[in-house]
């Protein structure tokens, strides 16, 4: 996969020292984390696997439905949490193999990194402070996809890379009106070998993918919004609050009043 394509958006980066205080659990968090443990360990559990993270090692996680972490007595983490897609939105981790967990033996090196990159990221960040971030960010990562990649995993990509105008379009409009009897002409494919080859691709239909994007827009804004449950669903496209309340739910678990309220700071 060709690096250009990558659109990343950081969202929160932190080095501390924790106790047995490090506890609890977090729902529906829509983007990645890369952690470091400098020292001590910690017990993870994510959609139903177990792993303990150790001393010297780094940790590539996936949108997580169900995250819960707990620290047995210490741990000194350092951590980034951020958004890696490609253009029109599809996880980099559907599309590229990559390892969960890289010994580093670059120990020093890694921390170092970590904590420049934690540093460039404020507020007020300059675009020569962007593209450090992003280049210190990409080098961390680089272990982690030093994975020989399937025959299935190049097929499912070209899949992918075929449908992305259409993907880039639904991505641009997700707050607008979107016709999916007309995304067939926009990838120069019948209905019926669109909708096979969009199923194939991303796992599930046309249809199903606008609504799961625009249920991630619905965290983001609850999250940082106080908007109203009537002005999100006409932002979003839905036909109206319990319409939204309805696929929210389907998606999440929660009622989107409840992912407010339940809704906690980065870990």
């Amino acid at each position: 996969m060709n690096p250009s394509l990558l659109d990343v958006r950081f969202l929160h980066a932190d080095n501390s020292d924790y106790g047995e205080e490090w506890s609890g659990t977090r729902l529906n968090d829509d983007y990645h984390r890369l952690y470091h443990i400098v020292s001590g360990s910690a017990q993870v559990r994510y959609d139903g696997h177990d792993c303990t993270l150790t001393e010297g090692c780094s940790y590539l996680f996936p949108p997580t439905a169900h995250f819960s972490y707990r620290c047995p007595n210490y741990l000194s983490l350092q951590n980034v949490c951020f958004k890696m897609t490609v253009l029109g939105g599809v996880d980099v981790l559907k599309l590229q193999p990559s390892l969960f967990k890289v010994v580093r033996p670059d120990e020093d090196n890694m921390t170092t990194t970590m904590a420049s990159l934690h540093d460039a990221l404020g507020e007020a960040m300059t675009f020569a402070d962007q593209i450090t971030a992003h280049g210190r960010l990409f080098q961390l990562l680089a272990p982690h996809f030093a994975i020989d990649e399937t025959a299935q995993d190049r097929t499912r990509r070209q899949s992918v890379v075929r449908l992305m105008g259409v993907l880039d379009y639904i991505s641009k409009n997700l707050r607008s009106s979107i016709k999916v009897a007309d995304l067939p002409d926009r990838a120069g494919m019948s209905r019926s070998h669109f909708v096979r080859s969009f199923t194939e691709a991303l796992g599930m239909s046309p249809q199903a993918y606008i609504r799961r994007r625009r249920i991630e827009l619905v965290k983001v804004d609850l999250r940082a919004t106080q908007k109203s449950l009537a002005l999100l669903s006409y932002e979003t496209g839905f036909s109206s609050p319990s319409h939204l309340t309805r696929e929210f739910r389907k998606l999440t678990g929660y009622t989107p009043n409840d992912y407010r309220r339940l809704d906690q700071p980065f870990e």
